[in-house]
């Protein structure tokens, strides 16, 4: 039986038309991107070739991180949690994960332009904001906020949370909140308030949600089609005629 190796990456948005959809992989060093319309799933994808490479023997491991799509699509972010020829965690395989950031054009399904935002560090979770201005980054116990907006992105890093356990899943919700899965504590998420502001003004807070009773979240929450957290209000004008 031949099998075929594979990440957890994986991430959607709206096509430029605003009637189809994008969802949008990657292995490798290659981005992969589905049209998806009303006929279905488009089988062929558009392939984009970027860096960094990464490596098979290190699986699976290797495979681990999370891929968002900015709401409004220009952009993609990405986290390898290690780039390594060892398939499990040890002290140098753990300090081999970095975290990327790409130009996405909506139309064409192309990914452009990478940017290496971290290097080094184990990285897991990450989302952007819901005006896609800024990009949070969980790396081990730690929660940094980056501003794309700064001439030098990587540079702009502010560490908005310093905790004692696992920080994993990252989400936008449609309340235009973060949420953070922390592992200290199984039974709530952590919260920004406002995420689209800079620096400590974000708001993170611990626990700052309860989970319904006899519900946790450990390391995933459940991705969205990043567009669908982007408000729009639709207004026709109706004049009636007496």
């Amino acid at each position: 039986m031949k099998c075929t190796k594979c990440a957890e990456k994986i991430t959607a948005v709206e096509h430029a038309d605003e009637n189809s959809y994008w969802l949008i992989t990657q292995f490798i060093d290659k981005f992969y991107a589905f049209r998806i319309d009303s006929d279905g799933v488009n089988t062929t994808p558009v392939v984009s070739q970027l860096d960094p490479f990464i490596t098979t023997e290190g699986y699976r491991r290797n495979g681990i991180g999370y891929l968002k799509s900015s709401p409004d699509g220009s952009k993609l972010a990405i986290c390898h949690a290690q780039n390594s020829d060892q398939p499990s965690s040890t002290t140098s395989s753990g300090t081999t994960g970095s975290v990327w950031l790409y130009d996405f054009d909506t139309a064409t399904g192309v990914v452009s332009n990478p940017l290496n935002i971290q290097d080094g560090l184990a990285t897991y979770g990450l989302d952007f904001s819901a005006d896609s201005k800024k990009l949070y980054v969980g790396n081990t116990n730690n929660l940094s906020q980056f501003d794309l907006e700064a001439a030098d992105i990587p540079a702009s890093q502010f560490i908005v949370f310093q905790g004692s356990s696992f920080l994993a899943a990252v989400q936008l919700g449609p309340d235009g909140k973060i949420y953070v899965c922390n592992t200290s504590n199984s039974t709530t998420l952590d919260v920004i308030n406002s995420p689209e502001e800079l620096g400590a003004a974000c708001d993170y807070v611990q626990d700052g949600i309860a989970l319904a009773p006899g519900t946790s979240a450990n390391l995933g929450l459940p991705p969205f089609i990043q567009s669908f957290l982007i408000a729009k209000i639709e207004f026709e004008e109706v004049i009636e005629k007496n």
